[in-house]
């Protein structure tokens, strides 16, 4: 089940850092993290377990321990689904991890303040609860924006926006209100693991 409607979707970038650690990812010449300058050595280390590199390279995240990639959506790169659904009188919905990216990308603050006007327009019940700047790891700047709204439940998500070579990525992690606290930590946890630099 999509978090929300295609237009949101399409606005939102998102991304996260890989916190302080140094992976090789195939294809990349340089270890994810590792320093570039010449002369200085670095340290490398395997991929962190469950690292899910996007098949054109434009991102790499790790998803929660048992969480599912699901390829079946057009409009993402990749979807991340729980293992199993929480039930609610609406019927079970799957706590995920949507991806998206998109060429289009404007500058983060035009990609915050429109996402700022845009998810109470769109989303019904909307009602912000996370609103903050973050540095990604190659000190790419992003925001982070999560709140609850209504889409044939109440849910719960949180995001990462960030714009970076021209792209917008958009990296939301969503789950029923009532079970957001059982999964908060996993989904945080997984969107601050998301590199933009493969």
């Amino acid at each position: 089940m999509r978090i929300a409607p295609a237009a949101t979707a399409a606005m939102l970038a998102a991304a996260a850092v890989l916190g302080g650690c140094t992976a090789v990812v195939p294809g990349s010449a340089t270890p994810v993290g590792a320093s570039a300058a010449v002369g200085v050595p670095s340290t490398t280390v395997a991929p962190p377990p469950g690292l899910h590199v996007d098949e054109l390279e434009r991102f790499a995240i790790v998803p929660p321990p048992g969480w599912t990639a699901d390829h079946s959506d057009p409009q993402a790169a990749v979807v991340f689904r729980a293992a199993a659904g929480d039930p609610s009188p609406a019927g079970a919905f799957t706590a995920n991890i949507y991806v998206t990216v998109a060429d289009d990308g404007p500058d983060l603050a035009a990609v915050v303040a429109d996402a700022r006007r845009r998810l109470p327009q769109e989303l019904v019940d909307y009602r912000s609860v996370t609103d903050e700047p973050v540095v990604l790891d190659g000190d790419v700047p992003a925001h982070l924006l999560g709140g609850t709204f209504t889409f044939d439940r109440p849910l719960r998500n949180l995001q990462l926006l960030t714009v970076h070579d021209g792209l917008t990525i958009i990296v939301t992690g969503t789950a029923p209100a009532g079970t957001w606290p059982a999964h908060a930590e996993a989904i945080d946890a997984a969107l601050r693991t998301l590199v933009v630099e493969v």
